[in-house]
């Protein structure tokens, strides 16, 4: 049987997915690291929130292997790939930052946890990350849908 994590890779990201077959989900997080700051400078936006929906699916699993993969393997190291905090933030559910908040500020340098911090407070004042839970309850549905097929 096919891990449930691959299915949804192969349907979300077929662009990544496709070109690196990854042996683990932590292969295909670090090649979405990777890939990060070249979606942003290219203005990616549709390939940017299927990223981040997948990081945030991955990171509410029931699996340990796969919430973990998400923190240590994009969550770690996604403000350390060169693209500016103010970029980044509008796709991160506060929940989630809260969660991963450790792994960053071991990654990070002070100032610019102190720079993520402030742009957190600011969009949490201003709108909703782009991250909506309707897309969280979408990627919900697709892999309860992938698990009655191969179950």
């Amino acid at each position: 049987m096919v891990p449930r994590w691959r299915d949804l890779a192969q349907v979300m990201l077929p662009e990544i997915y496709s070109e690196e077959r990854p042996d683990s989900i932590y292969d295909l997080f670090l090649e979405m690291i990777v890939r990060i700051r070249k979606l942003h400078e290219a203005g990616d936006t549709d390939q940017l929130a299927r990223v981040h929906a997948f990081a945030e699916w991955s990171s509410s699993h029931k699996e340990f292997d796969i919430r973990n993969a998400a923190g240590v393997s994009f969550y770690e190291g996604l403000f350390d790939r060169g693209v500016p905090v103010e970029q980044v933030v509008p796709w991160l559910c506060r929940a989630r930052y809260e969660e991963v908040k450790s792994l960053i500020e071991h990654s990070c340098r002070p100032a610019t946890v102190k720079r993520i911090e402030q742009a957190m407070t600011d969009r949490d004042k201003s709108h909703e990350p782009l991250i909506h839970k309707t897309l969280i309850k979408h990627l919900n549905l697709l892999s309860e849908e992938f698990e009655r097929k191969s179950g």
